[in-house]
């Protein structure tokens, strides 16, 4: 072993004014590969010219001698410590290593090729004790990549542990964040990913001149947490291994539990193993965090680099002799928190997610949607749909995709409705409701079970939308199912002679004539909510995603197109009497737009009332219809 080394070079005309720190870098590549080195290796007193300390920025001459002076072994530390943290190692020369199995466990940093450490490995080995032996990965991480690697130190040491590799013996787990929420998405839950659902990539093996296919390897995880994202809406964190050993493959023939020769140096050339974590995550529609292919950048935290880290590792040491396979003697397990930048960014997204969401609610609640219902599980999705029901009105209704959400709000033009009705008198006349837009049913069944002398039938263009209506009526009002029914029909031709005559057809079997002359047109009162967001709102208030379009967004650009619709169809007699109340939900801000821009310019619309919510806003108008000038 070599203590000690002093190398000299001369300065030659051509590099007669190149400054000192220069010179070195480029005459002793092997020890000062960059110019932070250099700088130290001057400033250690490691460089003399002509024999005497010198400045790094000295400009030399023609002729001037310079001398390097280095302990190897301390340098052959350094350049290795320079690229990785060496945690373990298993020397050949050994009482108990009789057939000289020598190893290294290191962690590797991010942006460190694993060729880079191999070739360094070598190198330094050879600086110290004069080994000519070739440092071999047992398998690759990507340059992005961040892990536990073992660097095998002879032929026969990488032949053993690769065989613990090819037969699962080696256990890696990997560290993920990945987008989307992964179901069940409930922290501790286990994912399966078979092979079979695993796309190999790479050419079609039956066309010509193609190359194989990747090896695909089933995957097994566990949710180690689900939080919220700005940009994806969530972000799954994720322990994940392979099944190495599995026979679930695809894309290679396996006649064993073990990876062939050649499969297991695919494993090291494709750089494999995270490979094969990240494929499988794209294949279920969760890429990993990552600008690598299989991942999907996050925008804004592309320095950030790539969410995958190889955190724990365990393998039986070689040296251990094993006499059963329940022999657990010799097992080295190697184990490390998950990368600082994973928490900075599900910490970052989180933070502007949360942002984002209190900006979209207090914009909702001062404009066109109030008091949307902004609880959401752990799918994002709002927490009305993933239980299926939403209070309102002290009465909990079914609702689905179909169906606009129930809003607080709302309940202002139950209010009104029932404020409202009994006030209209008519001699022989029961209150008949006209429900249009019903949706899930919320507005008819709540007044219809406030007040039990009425009827009434709800209208909406959408089928599956009348169902859970349909549904929700049987249930809250079992005890008189002829006093509703639900008609599909389009709102802005309820006067034309065929949507009118659903209005007029009674379709329950339950109902007998008395029933159908009390739910027939014309109607006392009609209620509705109308959709009045334009759509560029729409598209902005993210929050409104998972609702029916068609119950938000207005006919026209305005929003205002439905009330123009109400204002012209409700004209006839044949759908409201005379005297007849119309009971309508605004926008915040739409109030006046509504009453004197679109209702005002007919003369048989008279305004009763303008009905402020919860927060302060003119969230309902109350209409009477005059009767027609003789």
């Amino acid at each position: 072993m070599h203590d000690a080394s002093s190398e000299q070079r001369v300065v030659s005309a051509e590099q007669a004014g190149v400054r000192l720190y220069r010179f070195v870098q480029r005459a002793f590549p092997k020890w000062l590969s960059s110019k932070r080195r250099s700088l130290s290796a001057i400033r250690a007193g490691e460089v003399r010219v002509n024999g005497q300390a010198a400045e790094e920025t000295r400009l030399l001459r023609e002729g001037d001698c310079v001398e390097l002076c280095k302990d190897v072994a301390q340098q052959a530390a350094h350049e290795l410590a320079r690229l990785c943290t060496t945690v373990y190692t298993a020397p050949a020369s050994s009482a108990t290593n009789e057939h000289g199995w020598s190893f290294a466990v290191v962690w590797k940093p991010a942006g460190v090729a694993c060729q880079e450490l191999e070739l360094t490995d070598t190198k330094v080995r050879g600086w110290i004790d004069g080994t000519a032996d070739s440092t071999q990965a047992i398998y690759w991480l990507e340059k992005a990549a961040c892990g536990w690697l073992i660097l095998a130190r002879n032929t026969a040491t990488h032949r053993a542990l690769q065989e613990q590799l090819a037969s699962g013996e080696m256990q890696c787990r990997f560290r993920v964040l990945c987008k989307g929420m992964i179901a069940p998405g409930i922290v501790g839950e286990e994912v399966c990913i078979p092979a079979s659902a695993v796309d190999g990539g790479g050419a079609d093996p039956a066309a010509p001149g193609a190359s194989p296919r990747h090896v695909a390897m089933p995957v097994r995880a566990r949710i180690v947490d689900v939080s919220l994202s700005n940009s994806f809406g969530h972000l799954t964190t994720l322990d994940a291994w392979l099944d190495v050993a599995g026979n679930n493959r695809t894309h290679a023939a396996m006649a064993t539990s073990t990876l062939s020769t050649e499969q297991t140096s695919q494993l090291k050339e494709v750089g494999a193993l995270a490979r094969f974590v990240r494929q499988a995550l794209a294949s279920i529609g969760h890429p990993v965090i990552g600008n690598l292919p299989d991942t999907v950048g996050l925008p804004g935290c592309r320095d950030k680099g790539y969410m995958l880290a190889l955190t724990e590792l365990s393998f039986r040491d070689p040296r251990h002799e094993r006499h059963s396979s329940h022999d657990d003697g010799g097992l080295l397990r190697f184990q490390r928190d998950e990368p600082d930048k994973m928490g900075a960014v599900r910490e970052r997204e989180n933070r502007f997610r949360t942002r984002k969401l209190a900006v979209e609610a207090r914009e909702l609640e001062r404009a066109d949607t109030a008091s949307i219902d902004v609880e959401t599980s752990a799918d994002g999705m709002p927490l009305a749909y993933t239980i299926g029901e939403k209070a309102f009105c002290s009465l909990r209704f079914r609702v689905t995709k179909d169906t606009l959400i129930p809003r607080p709000s709302t309940e202002t033009l139950v209010a009104a409705a029932l404020d409202w009705m009994p006030r209209w008198r008519r001699p022989g006349c029961l209150p008949r409701i006209l429900d249009i837009g019903t949706g899930c049913g919320c507005l008819l069944i709540s007044i219809l079970h406030a007040l039990p002398t009425s009827t009434g039938i709800g209208v909406d263009v959408s089928s599956a939308a009348l169902a859970v209506a349909q549904d929700n009526a049987a249930r809250l009002l079992d005890d008189v199912p002829a006093r509703y029914r639900f008609v599909q029909a389009d709102m802005q031709q309820l006067d034309e002679p065929h949507e009118l005559a659903k209005l007029t057809t009674c379709t329950s079997a339950t109902s007998g004539a008395a029933e159908e002359a009390a739910m027939t047109v014309p109607f006392t009162h009609v209620v509705c909510n109308p959709p009045y967001l334009t759509d560029k709102r729409y598209r902005r208030l993210s929050m409104l995603a998972a609702e029916p379009e068609l119950a938000l967004v207005g006919p026209d650009n305005d929003g205002l197109g439905a009330y123009r619709a109400l204002a012209t169809v409700l004209q006839s007699d044949r759908l409201l009497l005379p005297g007849g109340l119309l009971i309508l939900e605004v926008g915040c801000g739409l109030a006046d737009r509504v009453a004197d821009g679109i209702f005002g310019l007919h003369d048989v619309w008279r305004i009763k009332e303008k009905r402020l919510d919860r927060q302060n806003a003119v969230r309902c108008l109350v209409f009477e219809k005059r009767a027609a000038p003789p």
